[in-house]
């Protein structure tokens, strides 16, 4: 069916839009075009870039008693999902950076009861 005047043809066209702009609000998770899928990998105790996320982690000045720092790594090597990740380390018992950087590494803390 072909809409017979402009104001018909506007309406038409809002009411039918494409899949894509039928998404959910919130962060855009895709990549950049030509860049291929981002990954949502979830940073823990033996992920292969564990170290290198350590060495990071290392370099901050102090512990404010939160994750913060470990939230900007986190989003800095780009690829992980940072909110799960932090919930995974606070699971195990990382529920700081400190906590995180000396305890996870050293495999001193355990997972709550």
């Amino acid at each position: 069916m072909v809409p017979r005047d402009r104001a018909t043809a506007r309406a038409h066209t809002e009411v039918v839009r494409p899949h894509t702009e039928l998404r959910p609000q919130g962060r855009d998770r895709r990549a950049p075009k030509g860049t291929g899928p981002v990954k949502s990998e979830i940073m823990v105790p033996g992920h292969p870039r564990w170290c290198e996320f350590l060495d990071q982690l290392s370099r901050a000045d102090r512990c404010v008693r939160t994750t913060e720092k470990s939230e900007a790594v986190l989003s800095a090597m780009r690829g992980f999902d940072v909110e799960t990740s932090i919930r995974a380390l606070r699971e195990l018992g990382g529920t700081c950076d400190c906590a995180i950087l000396f305890g996870l590494a050293e495999g001193e803390l355990v997972r709550p009861a």
